[in-house]
């Protein structure tokens, strides 16, 4: 079993509205938005060594939201948003990926076509900000649709129905047309995040 340490976005409606947009982009399963930063190993971190990290006064517990960008290939498309860590950068080791960049992910599939199109879609909207994020700990793994939902999943039902319906609808998503989820998803980031026209215009 591999293990992977990272941080979770800690702004609930932010946080919830990732973990729509992702569940539509791959709506066999929900994970909840987060920034792995160590991984994947062999065995857990010492807790001795994670405690020293959290508690230590050098870090500030936030991280600057970039540009949404992709990575493809003949067998994998992945559409992200790259992540300044701040402070938090001496965090970072990935083995496997040494250059990497941090990153949240939205998609990570095969269709570069819906990747093409999601980033188009994504691309309308202003990500820079500044976002706090939980202390350093285990990334859980995919939770599958038909698995029994805990409490954490409450903020996704809420948001689920306040933006496309009837939360009994979820399983079916699955099914649902690359056209219809990719309106879903215009949908959900045009009620959380600023234009990007527009933030332009502000500045």
């Amino acid at each position: 079993m591999a293990w992977f340490y990272g941080v979770y976005l800690k702004d609930s409606k932010l946080a919830t509205s990732l973990d729509l947009v992702r569940f539509l982009c791959e709506p066999r399963a929900i994970r909840f938005s987060h920034i792995t930063l160590r991984g994947p190993l062999s065995r857990k971190l010492p807790e001795t060594w994670v405690d020293q990290q959290n508690t230590n006064r050098k870090f500030e517990w936030r991280v600057r939201f970039m540009r949404p960008s992709r990575f493809m290939s003949d067998t994998q498309a992945t559409i992200f948003v790259n992540v300044d860590l701040g402070t938090l950068s001496p965090l970072w080791q990935k083995p496997d990926f040494p250059d990497g960049t941090p990153h949240v992910t939205l998609y990570d599939g095969k269709s570069q076509e819906f990747a093409s199109r999601l980033r188009n879609v994504l691309a309308k909207y202003e990500f820079a900000s500044w976002v706090p994020v939980t202390k350093l700990q285990i990334i859980q793994k995919k939770h599958k649709i038909d698995e029994v939902f805990h409490a954490s999943f409450e903020p996704f039902y809420h948001m689920f129905s306040e933006c496309i319906g009837d939360p009994t609808r979820i399983p079916k998503m699955q099914y649902s047309t690359d056209n219809e989820r990719l309106k879903y998803i215009d949908h959900v980031l045009s009620k959380n995040f600023p234009l990007a026209e527009l933030r332009r215009k502000s500045a």
